[in-house]
């Protein structure tokens, strides 16, 4: 058992514990399998689709556009659905977006559900 300089019991970390070096090789490592990981997505997938509520001038307003958007996606019956909906900034403002698509025509069918239930978004390429 080890004491500092005040009589103090000194506890040594667990043994499983990496130590700094370690834990930057392991860092490093996540790191490149993250970029890797995303450039197989981005190779195979160069354009993804979302729909997007109007531009709000309140995160909180924005919010209940996206529970509208909610209630509205979770009445249709079938394919397609919408990953997740998220509030995201737009410029000043703010919009719900439903996201990601990866093919246009299953976001462009799921746009036109939702506008023949009255729900106002626009498609857009990113």
């Amino acid at each position: 058992m080890q004491t500092d300089a005040s009589g103090r019991r000194v506890h040594e970390p667990p043994a499983f514990l990496l130590d700094d070096a370690q834990r930057l090789a392991a860092r490093q490592a996540g790191e490149a399998a993250r970029a890797a990981s995303a450039a197989r997505r981005v190779d195979r997938y160069k354009i993804a689709y979302a729909l997007a509520t109007r531009a709000v001038r309140t995160q909180a307003e924005s919010r209940l556009l996206g529970r509208d958007l909610d209630a509205a996606l979770a009445a249709l019956p079938g394919a397609p659905r919408c990953p997740r909906v998220d509030v995201m900034p737009a410029g000043d403002n703010w919009r719900s977006v439903c996201w990601p698509m990866l093919q246009r025509a299953e976001a462009e069918r799921l746009r036109d559900r939702l506008t023949e239930r009255g729900q106002r978004v626009e498609l857009i390429e990113f």
